[in-house]
């Protein structure tokens, strides 16, 4: 229970296990103190507590999911674990795995002029860890980085840098692409029409998300994949135009608040790209199909 005079939960000691969700939406949680015993945190715990400024973590947690800092980490002034814990670290602000190959957390004191950069040695990068600052506009990439989540970055960044040495990732153009350049991981162009380059097959989840300048987008006919949410919130976004060469569009609201979407032009045979309107408000009265 919430006490709404201090704003703390303190769970009961003979829990073991946080459920997703749990404290979710609950905007007076100021600190939460997690006791001995407790073994997992299930993602999405504190998404929305938007006055959360303090955790506590026992020395019993084992297992914290990807996502369970999802929306939080904007708000969090301090993480308090443990010492005798055997599998986190807190170092810098940062919450890590003991051997810091993956960050789970991170808090407001770890962002130096605007910039935050990613300990060398971190591997595995989850969604939705910067995503809520508003103050990040650089963040830099270590060598050792070999996955990212969609929706880490935040709205708010200028400059991706990317170390030379990174086998996985290369930033070019304002756009994070596998080495190969076969796959578009993230968009952060402010540019109104942007045009993709040819060799691009894959278009990953929320790649474009709340670009809220772009109105026109030139997908390439290499093109073959496009995943979930990949234009959501595209707001200006007036006409798109899908290539013969897509193959799927895999997932679900392609064009979820793309409100001023008007005409979405599909360059294949009628009803042969599955899930259309994909999202779109204005249903498939908005889609044309040239085959």
């Amino acid at each position: 229970m919430l006490d709404e005079a201090t704003g703390t939960i303190t769970i009961p000691e003979r829990v073991e296990e946080v459920g997703e969700g749990t404290f979710a939406g609950l905007k007076g949680l100021k600190k939460i103190i997690i006791p001995n015993g407790i073994k997992k945190m299930q993602g999405f715990l504190f998404q929305g507590a938007i006055a959360l400024d303090t955790i506590s973590l026992p020395a019993s947690l084992e297992v914290i999911d990807n996502d369970c800092f999802y929306d939080a980490s904007a708000i969090l002034e301090s993480i308090n674990l443990n010492i005798d814990n055997q599998n986190f670290i807190v170092e810098n602000g940062i919450l890590l795995s003991k051997d810091k190959s993956q960050i789970y957390a991170v808090t407001k004191s770890s962002i130096k002029d605007n910039t935050f950069i990613v300990p060398n040695g971190i591997v595995y990068i989850g969604s939705g860890i910067l995503m809520p600052f508003l103050n990040i506009t650089k963040v830099i990439i270590p060598e050792s980085v070999n996955q990212i989540e969609s929706g880490f970055f935040p709205w708010s960044i200028e400059e991706i840098e990317i170390n030379e040495n990174n086998l996985n990732y290369v930033s070019i153009n304002k756009q994070i692409l596998s080495k190969d350049i076969k796959i578009l991981y993230f968009c952060y162009s402010k540019e109104e029409t942007i045009t993709l380059e040819e060799g691009i097959e894959e278009i990953k989840s929320c790649t474009f998300s709340c670009r809220k300048k772009l109105t026109n987008i030139i997908l390439p006919q290499s093109l073959k994949l496009i995943e979930s949410s990949a234009f959501h919130k595209c707001s200006a976004l007036s006409t798109i135009t899908i290539p013969n060469s897509v193959e799927k569009m895999e997932g679900w609201g392609f064009f979820d608040e793309c409100s001023n979407l008007k005409e979405i032009i599909v360059d294949k045979q009628y009803g042969s790209l599955a899930g259309s309107p994909w999202g779109c408000i204005y249903g498939d009265r908005v889609v044309k199909w040239l085959r």
